[in-house]
């Protein structure tokens, strides 16, 4: 756990300096235009995170199921 909260600590400080870099020394209102697409883009990834949750979850499941039949299988074999 310690490892993720450091990732995520980094990433928003370095969120906020690259933020504050942009709209200091480039231009503050191309850093408004590149933040509007940002609440879309987490909708997406929201979305189709839980898709692929969901798909993942259900191909576990289902080698869960093919590896107990070859258990069964391999143990029914006499030597």
């Amino acid at each position: 756990a310690g490892e993720g909260v450091l990732t995520l600590v980094d990433s928003l400080v370095m969120g906020v300096v690259v933020l504050v870099v942009m709209s200091t020394q480039i231009s503050w209102q191309l850093t408004v235009l590149a933040l509007i697409p940002m609440p879309l883009m987490a909708i997406a990834i929201k979305y189709y995170g839980d898709q692929l949750h969901q798909r993942f979850k259900s191909a576990q499941a289902a080698f869960s199921s093919l590896n107990d039949q070859a258990q069964e299988s391999m143990t029914s074999i006499r030597m």
